[in-house]
């Protein structure tokens, strides 16, 4: 298929994606903006006055960056999750290269991204923030790391997914499980350093949580954003790089894998 083929494809599967997801909801694609806003509405009020002894200053935008770049996270992993068996219609049907759909998904999810982050500057202009040209670059390169991670992820999933169905209420159980570990809606020096879980005694959650990536990038997004100050970069780059390797070898995975998904569609 010609590049100009496969841009129109692409353009086409997204706008069509955009418009069916929100096509039979009253509100349309107002989604886009209140459901994140609602979470973060709804994790305000309820932890505001806990959390704000720890912040400090700007809890509003601090929570508001954590739900927008989890929400971006999360959709990316489920959206290219569902890209090839979503396209399944289309695939059995029409000859196209097949990573069109999972970047289809991508874009979904990264326009959705786009739309939220209006919330955050509407919320910026009344807060007093340290943010310059240095640390704004560092938080879309943080937004870039993210997206390689996940896409990366998609290339995977999307094959494995077609054969394994259950992966997608492991994955659902899993981005639950994230969304606490990643300090979301509280500092993590809240969290004590050892607790005991279950019939496990002495477990270092805080060391554990401080280890995970999406943890890593949106604290560091939030200092660059809030405080202007560029941190965590060294974790920040090793994520990047793991996130690049991991797209190369999706796409040599899904290259090889994606003949056969039409058997089990």
């Amino acid at each position: 298929m010609r590049k100009s083929n496969s841009l129109d494809l692409l353009y086409e599967l997204v706008r069509t994606n955009f418009k069916l997801k929100y096509n039979d909801s009253i509100l349309g694609f107002i989604w886009v903006l209140l459901k994140p806003f609602l979470v973060f509405l709804v994790l305000y009020i309820v932890f505001s006055q806990v959390a704000k002894a720890q912040v400090k200053e700007n809890f509003q935008i601090y929570l508001l960056i954590g739900v927008i770049l989890y929400s971006y996270f999360s959709e990316s992993i489920i959206s290219g999750m569902n890209s090839l068996l979503d396209k399944a219609h289309i695939i059995l049907k029409v000859n196209f290269d097949r990573k069109i759909a999972v970047y289809s998904g991508q874009i979904l999810a990264l326009i959705n991204l786009l739309i939220n982050l209006v919330i955050l500057i509407i919320f910026s202009i009344f807060s007093e923030l340290n943010l310059n040209l240095v640390t704004f670059a560092y938080f879309i390169f943080i937004l870039l790391t993210i997206t390689f991670v996940t896409l990366g992820i998609s290339f995977f999933t999307s094959v494995i997914f077609i054969k394994f169905r259950d992966l997608l209420h492991i994955s659902e159980i899993g981005l639950q499980v994230l969304f606490y570990a990643s300090a979301i809606f509280f500092p993590i020096d809240q969290v004590p350093s050892r607790m005991s879980l279950l019939f496990i005694d002495n477990i270092p959650v805080r060391g554990i949580m401080e280890l995970n990536p999406l943890y890593i990038l949106i604290q560091a997004a939030r200092d660059a954003f809030i405080l202007g100050e560029v941190t965590h970069i060294r974790k920040v780059t090793a994520i990047f790089i793991f996130g690049v390797a991991l797209l190369v070898f999706g796409k040599v995975y899904f290259s090889r894998k994606v003949k056969r998904v039409a058997e089990y569609f």
